[in-house]
C-alpha cells in the first residue's frame, strides 16, 4: 500500500521526503502491535510468556506513544535537517 499512499499524498502536495521517510519509519513501529509483528513475537506468544489480550492492549499504547513521539519530536527534528 506504500506507492498508492504515497502517490496521492504527493499529488495532494505534501513533500516527497517527508512521506517517504515517514512510512518507512511507521512501518517499522507497527510491527510490535501484533503478536506476530516481528521475528522474536511469535516465541513469546507460543511459549504462552503473554497472553494475547494483554499482547494487543500492550501493543496498542506503545503504538499511539510511537506516533505522538514520531510525529512531534520525530517530524520537527526532520523539520530542522531540511528533509522538508
Amino acid at each position: 500500500m506504500f506507492p498508492p499512499f504515497l502517490a496521492v499524498l504527493v499529488l495532494k502536495g505534501a513533500p516527497v521526503g517527508l512521506m517517504v521517510y515517514a512510512f518507512a519509519c511507521f512501518a517499522n513501529l507497527a510491527s510490535g502491535l501484533t503478536n506476530y509483528g516481528t521475528t522474536p513475537s511469535p516465541i513469546f506468544f507460543a511459549q504462552g510468556y503473554v497472553p494475547l489480550g494483554q499482547w494487543w492492549k500492550i501493543g496498542f499504547v506503545i503504538s499511539l506513544v510511537n506516533i505522538t513521539i514520531w510525529s512531534t519530536v520525530g517530524f520537527g527534528w526532520w523539520h530542522v535537517l531540511g528533509i522538508w
